[in-house]
C-alpha cells in the first residue's frame, strides 16, 4: 500500500466534510429569506448578499423554470478576506417526481466564470440528490479564493422535457 501524502489526507478531510454539508445548517449561520433581499435576482440587479463573513442561509428561494430570464437567478456577495479550507457555497434542495432538475451553482468574477458547475460536488445519492456546492479552497487551479466582489449564479441546466422545473432550494454559504 502507498504511503498518503498531506494532499491525500486534506482531500480526505474536504470530501468528509462535504458529507455534513447536505444535510445540515451551519450552528453559526444567520438565516434569511429570499423574499427579503434586495435586487431582483437577474443578471444586471442581481439578489445583493453584502458582505458574508461567516455562514448564511438564505431560505425559500423560488424554483427554476424553463423559459428565458426564469432559469438563472444571481446572487452577489463580497468576501472581506481570503477563504480558507472548507469554505463553500451552493444550493441544497429536495428533487421529486416533478421536480428533477437540480440546482446548479457557478462562480463568476465579472463577467469570468471562477468555479463553473461542472465542479460542484453533489450531496445525498441518486437519484435523490439534495444539494451542489462549490468549494472555495483550495480551487482546482490553486490556491484559495480571494477577498473581493463575486456573482453566485444558480441554474436549471435539464432539458425541458425532462424536467420544466427545480426545486425551491436554499443557497448555503459557509465562508471560513
Amino acid at each position: 500500500m502507498g504511503r498518503l501524502t498531506r494532499g491525500t489526507v486534506a482531500l480526505v478531510a474536504l470530501l468528509a466534510a462535504l458529507v455534513t454539508v447536505a444535510t445540515t445548517t451551519p450552528a453559526d449561520a444567520a438565516t434569511r429569506s429570499c423574499s427579503g433581499l434586495s435586487g431582483d435576482g437577474s443578471y444586471s440587479h442581481p439578489y445583493r448578499l453584502g458582505t458574508v463573513r461567516g455562514s448564511i442561509v438564505i431560505r425559500r428561494c423560488p424554483p427554476l423554470i424553463s423559459g428565458a430570464g426564469y432559469n438563472t437567478a444571481y446572487f452577489s456577495f463580497a468576501l472581506s478576506s481570503t477563504a480558507r479550507p472548507t469554505s463553500y457555497i451552493g444550493a441544497r434542495f429536495t428533487l421529486g417526481r416533478n421536480t428533477r432538475s437540480a440546482v446548479n451553482p457557478r462562480l463568476l468574477r465579472g463577467a469570468l466564470t471562477v468555479i463553473p458547475s461542472s465542479a460542484a460536488e453533489w450531496t445525498g445519492s441518486g437519484p435523490n440528490y439534495t444539494g451542489r456546492y462549490l468549494y472555495l479552497a483550495p480551487l482546482a487551479s490553486g490556491g484559495n479564493l480571494r477577498a473581493g466582489g463575486y456573482t453566485l449564479a444558480v441554474g436549471k441546466l435539464d432539458s425541458p422535457l425532462r424536467s420544466t422545473s427545480t426545486p425551491s432550494y436554499d443557497l448555503v454559504l459557509k465562508i471560513r
